[in-house]
């Protein structure tokens, strides 16, 4: 080893426990901070609730939590069923006509395909809360 390969490990070697410090402090504070915050904000719901609760009021009715698209599991098995269909067709259709590129038209498939697979997920979730109201 000659001595700007020594003198480059040594400045790799700084710039990477420099980073590290630099992540641990930034994890040592943001952590118990968040944390601390996190535990504040449950305090005052619960104080909220237990003063609609001597009010009679059901604090269910206020604190509802809804349920978000992103966490359904059928949306993304719609979602990603429609984009496998959609690469397939893509394919398959790429090598029956022997279409003009291969790569936009299975792009295109996927794309169309994972679209409609949202607009199924947009159906099926209407008609769940449509029953549901009933």
């Amino acid at each position: 080893m000659d001595s700007s390969q020594i003198f480059g490990l040594v400045i790799v070697s700084i710039t990477l426990i420099g980073g590290m410090a630099i992540a641990l402090t930034a994890i040592k504070i943001a952590v118990p901070k968040s944390y601390d915050e996190k535990q504040q904000a449950m305090e005052i719901q619960a104080r909220e609730r237990i003063a609609l609760i001597e009010k009679g009021i059901d604090p269910a009715t206020i604190y509802k939590k809804e349920k978000k698209a992103s966490g359904d599991p059928l949306f993304w098995g719609l979602l990603l069923t429609g984009i496998g269909f959609g690469a397939f067709y893509g394919n398959i259709t790429w090598r029956s006509f022997n279409a003009i590129s291969e790569v936009p038209l299975v792009n295109a498939c996927a794309t169309f395909f994972g679209g409609f697979g949202l607009i199924l997920y947009y159906i099926i979730q209407k008609l769940s809360n449509r029953n549901k109201a009933q």
